[in-house]
């Protein structure tokens, strides 16, 4: 499956949120409204606002890439082990 970044809004009871995230490409279209899922729970009603031109063969895994990060960073020591 391929994926593109897309730019979404959303109206809350306090106003408009707004987040980006890559998303299947058949369901990247402006204007489109879609469904997102983060840590298991669903937010209904993201409207697409703008989509990149970048395509990705498959999702990133972004909780692999923040572990990497904090390991090339240090960020995963202990505190005060640094």
């Amino acid at each position: 499956m391929r994926y593109r970044q897309a730019r979404m809004r959303r109206q809350t009871a306090a106003g408009a949120v707004e987040t980006t995230s890559w998303i299947p490409e058949v369901f990247a279209v402006v204007g489109g409204v879609v469904d997102l899922c983060d840590d298991d729970v669903w937010t209904r009603g993201w409207e697409v606002l703008g989509v990149s031109s970048e395509v990705l063969e498959e999702a990133p895994d972004w909780r692999k890439a923040i572990r990497g990060h904090r390991k090339q960073t240090g960020d995963a020591l202990p505190r005060g082990s640094s």
